[in-house]
């Protein structure tokens, strides 16, 4: 999120708060405009013995999505080649995105991360994780 810095003049004017929430309502919209970002609808729940993502990638093959897990970290990447016949047409209106995405998402200590498995299915991402038991730590009286 951008950070926006306000004068003392503007924290004391009285609509100087609006003025600040509208500068980053602009910023965020702008932000959404971008063509090179695009981060995929996710849903995480979690049983007694797993957790699941569930990663919205309605467009990708699963070739063109890559998991690592880097420091405790489930990061999720997709690489789509772009058409080069964009300029014979004029959309009326684009929601689906055509670009590169990038997801991550921090894992918690008790999951398995040498057993994460995934599968693609109807442009829905599973990401499946093994929850393991914490070990139990004996703390002596002295």
């Amino acid at each position: 999120m951008k950070r926006i810095l306000m004068s003392p003049e503007a924290q004391n004017a009285p609509f100087g708060f609006i003025s600040t929430l509208d500068e980053l309502i602009k910023s965020q919209a702008k932000v959404k405009e971008d063509k090179h970002y695009s981060l995929p609808a996710v849903n995480i729940k979690e049983d007694e013995k797993h957790m699941q993502i569930f990663v919205q990638l309605a467009g990708f093959s699963k070739d063109q999505i890559t998991l690592t897990v880097d420091k405790g970290v489930l990061h999720i990447t997709g690489k789509k080649e772009l058409s080069s016949n964009k300029a014979s047409f004029v959309y009326h209106q684009k929601q689906i995105p055509e670009n590169d995405m990038a997801r991550s998402i921090a894992l918690p200590d008790n999951v398995d991360k040498n057993a994460i498995m995934a599968k693609m299915e109807q442009g829905i991402l599973e990401v499946n994780i093994p929850l393991i038991k914490p070990a139990q730590k004996s703390i002596t009286v002295h």
